[in-house]
């Protein structure tokens, strides 16, 4: 634990931890991943670049003066590393290689913040159903959310599901089921 935590009260310094964890996949971030904080500081890494996420993860306690410092210098850290490293975060060409309407149209209508969002890029990573229990394809959105308070990107990912008729055939609505909205990704 490093010095800054310890000057924490104990309930604080697992917060606390988390951010440095997430600063450390961050660092060791390379070209080609896509959980830029690592797959568990996606949280983190927006409470870090977004003032108005941060704010609200704030609230939820009681901060004197010299503790709401600590974090805020972590959170501006973990700002600036991930900010050297963003344009090198960029989903996959594969993630959108197949087109779909319906399952584009499922997909975004799922989504509460559409009318704020500019779309990059939609599509599917499977032409054809995966699996063989409960067939599923994943998708993909790649947009930037002219509401939010940082410049980044999100990649919002998807399991589409369809009812399954039986004999090979998926007939009845769509169905998509958001998977992750919390990561931050590059925009073009």
């Amino acid at each position: 634990m490093n010095n800054e935590a310890e000057n924490l009260d104990r309930s604080l310094q697992k917060d606390y931890n988390y951010i440095i964890e997430a600063q450390k996949a961050v660092d060791k971030f390379t070209a080609g991943k896509i959980y830029l904080a690592g797959e568990f500081g996606g949280d983190w890494l927006l409470r870090a670049v977004s003032a108005k996420e941060r704010q609200k993860w704030m609230e939820r306690f009681v901060f004197d003066a010299k503790h709401k410092e600590i974090f805020e210098r972590a959170f501006k850290s973990l700002a600036e590393a991930a900010d050297k490293k963003i344009s090198l975060c960029k989903p996959k060409a594969e993630d959108f290689a197949f087109r779909n309407p319906q399952e584009e149209e499922v997909m975004k209508a799922s989504l509460k913040n559409l009318a704020t969002l500019k779309i990059h890029q939609i599509g599917m990573r499977h032409d054809q159903w995966q699996g063989t229990d409960t067939p599923f394809k994943s998708g993909y959105i790649w947009a930037k959310d002219e509401s939010e308070d940082h410049s980044y990107c999100r990649l919002y990912r998807f399991t589409v599901s369809r009812e399954y008729s039986g004999g090979g055939k998926h007939e009845g609505d769509y169905k998509a089921t958001l998977k992750e909205r919390n990561l931050l990704v590059g925009c073009p």
